[in-house]
């Protein structure tokens, strides 16, 4: 699949292979987050999750291309070359300190290049199951203002070197940044806005606070399973974050043996419901919901 890429300011991209074309108008974009070393998770990937998409998905893998070595470059040269499907941008390295700038630039490509109604933020190790995504999506009754993952409101600043807290002493309400889907107005908003906005070193709390003061729908949905740490494996997930190759292709290899997403369901940890009509602090208690859904999967 080729792309076009307009050359605008704050948003160029890599020269390292950038194919050009017509723009795209497609329902959904995924942005799966990577780096040049993760070559082996995006083949997985591409082999897994993304080896049969709609025809109205676009699928790209996003990473700074700063500092590479030759041997590097030419590597990322020919990927691109095969697949073109990489978003590179030039001059940004890739560490935890450039997630945001990454997240950000990504969208306003996206918004001046793409026509879009949805996009899935995902990172490269994350699973996701792009059939029952884009079911889900068609029974949305508006397609804008759409703010849709696994949300948190009682979180505390964790990180020692972040003190530039100006707002309140626990991170405004956001979705987990293991997935997360925003609406094309938002994406629009963050573009349009984007030397105003305050930034934070976690991309996800980051894009919480972006979108903090807007009226919209925020979607919390415990099929996601995008936190830190994977809540497990049960039937209900359509994204399912910190997942290694091994357990990537097993989950592909149950759906297309048995349509299945679990060879052996399990539940390590509880999800919860978002309160919205509670305070921030008081949001977000797990129940042992997902535990009953696990044990009617095993009777079944």
């Amino acid at each position: 699949m080729i792309l076009v890429w307009k050359w605008l300011p704050s948003t160029t991209p890599s020269s390292l292979g950038w194919p050009r074309a017509s723009k795209h108008n497609v329902s959904l974009v995924i942005l799966v987050h990577s780096a040049p070393s993760n070559a082996e998770r995006r083949h997985v990937i591409r082999a897994t999750w993304l080896s049969a998409l709609p025809p109205d998905t676009l699928a790209l893998f996003v990473m700074g291309t700063g500092g590479l070595s030759n041997d590097a470059t030419w590597n990322i040269q020919q990927e691109q070359r095969n697949h073109s499907d990489l978003l590179l941008f030039d001059g940004m390295t890739e560490d935890y300190f450039t997630l945001t700038t990454k997240v950000r630039r990504a969208f306003v490509w996206l918004h001046h290049n793409i026509d879009f109604k949805f996009v899935l933020k995902a990172d490269d190790d994350t699973f996701v199951r792009v059939d029952l995504l884009v079911q889900e999506s068609q029974k949305l009754k508006s397609f804008e203002r759409i703010y849709w993952g696994y949300f948190s409101g009682d979180i505390r600043p964790f990180d020692p070197s972040v003190t530039d807290i100006k707002l309140c002493d626990l991170h405004v309400p956001y979705a987990k940044g293991g997935g997360y889907i925003l609406s094309a107005d938002l994406v629009s908003f963050i573009t349009e806005n984007q030397e105003r906005l305050v930034s934070h070193k976690a991309e996800d709390v980051a894009v919480g606070l972006w979108l903090g003061p807007l009226k919209m729908n925020r979607l919390h949905d415990r099929r996601f399973d995008t936190e830190y740490v994977s809540r497990g494996c049960t039937e209900r997930y359509i994204v399912t974050h910190k997942q290694d190759v091994y357990s990537m292709q097993e989950k592909h290899k149950s759906l297309q043996m048995n349509r299945v997403l679990c060879s052996h369901p399990a539940q390590l940890r509880f999800s919860y419901d978002y309160k919205w009509n509670k305070l921030p602090s008081q949001c977000c208690r797990a129940s042992k919901t997902d535990y009953s859904v696990l044990c009617n999967q095993l009777i079944q």
